[in-house]
């Protein structure tokens, strides 16, 4: 297989970007092309991109356009270059040496996967998984596979997958074209569960390549931000809405949405919760009134 780009999505994190640049350049995949999209948020980027050992083009937006919006730049450039395939990454993602060489042989063996990702790995703790794909629960939610287990612990083999995290997911052009680029509605988090629900509807294959590794710097530990709590909420019950879930889906939804909310809002033992209860709120009402992007 011949034309992989990558595009990094660069966000006021210049060590971690020059970290990630450097794990790309140790993986001695042939005429690789690297964008790097930077949101306009950090100062010298264009410095930072001149330092590594790299052919990098540079896309400044000026102005943060999400995760949607950033990576969508990235791929109108590399797939207007004529790029076969394209692995998106985060900013604060380092990859193995033979990361590339790995996910590019797991896609060359089987013409109908459309998208591959790694095992995602925790940066602080190398060997423990934060993600080997996801999953859709029976209300949809997007569930991580594997999370905390060892990497000892996962099958060799290839599988399918709901969904690759989109911090480290090699995609094909020819699916990009198929199913259209991210949508950037959901501006932040499950915009990659929403691709790989469109693509496996036109007949792609999503898989995990276990023996391709990738270390994300996001081992989150204890409550989600506000914010965080904000955009899942609203993008999980856009997705629904836009893939017409069925009633039986919307209803366990609405009931998670209630419960959780109900208890974080009340009970004295969550009391820490409750501006999260407030975001579950606004992320539902912000559905209801069509308001998606950024968050106002």
């Amino acid at each position: 297989m011949s034309g992989i780009s990558v595009v990094v999505l660069n966000h006021v994190r210049p060590e971690a970007t020059r970290a990630c640049l450097a794990s790309i350049g140790r993986n001695r995949y042939p005429d690789l092309r690297v964008v790097v999209v930077d949101t306009g948020a950090m100062p010298g980027a264009e410095r930072l991109v001149r330092e590594v050992d790299l052919d990098v083009q540079l896309v400044a937006l000026g102005a943060n356009r999400g995760y949607a919006g950033g990576v969508n730049a990235g791929l109108k450039v590399v797939l207007g270059d004529g790029a076969a395939w394209v692995l998106v990454l985060n900013d604060d993602v380092v990859l193995a040496d033979d990361c590339i060489e790995r996910l590019a042989a797991a896609v060359d063996a089987d013409r109908t996967i459309g998208i591959a990702g790694p095992v995602i790995l925790q940066l602080g703790a190398p060997s423990t998984v934060l993600s080997a794909g996801g999953r859709l629960a029976v209300d949809w939610s997007a569930d991580l596979l594997d999370a905390g287990a060892s990497i000892e612990h996962l099958r060799p083999d290839p599988r399918q997958v709901d969904w690759v995290p989109g911090c480290a997911m090699l995609a094909s052009a020819e699916l990009c074209r198929d199913v259209g680029l991210l949508d950037e509605r959901f501006f932040l988090y499950w915009e990659e569960v929403e691709w790989g629900l469109r693509a496996r509807r036109r007949g792609w294959r999503i898989v995990l390549v276990p023996d391709a590794h990738a270390w994300h710097g996001d081992g989150r530990e204890g409550l989600p931000s506000e914010s965080v709590t904000y955009y899942i909420t609203r993008n999980h019950l856009l997705a629904l809405a836009v893939h017409r879930a069925p009633v039986g889906v919307w209803l366990r939804t609405a009931l998670r949405l209630a419960a959780t909310t109900a208890s974080w809002s009340i009970r004295p033992k969550w009391c820490d919760r409750r501006a999260n209860a407030r975001a579950i709120k606004r992320g539902v009402a912000d559905f209801m009134l069509r308001r998606f992007g950024e968050r106002r």
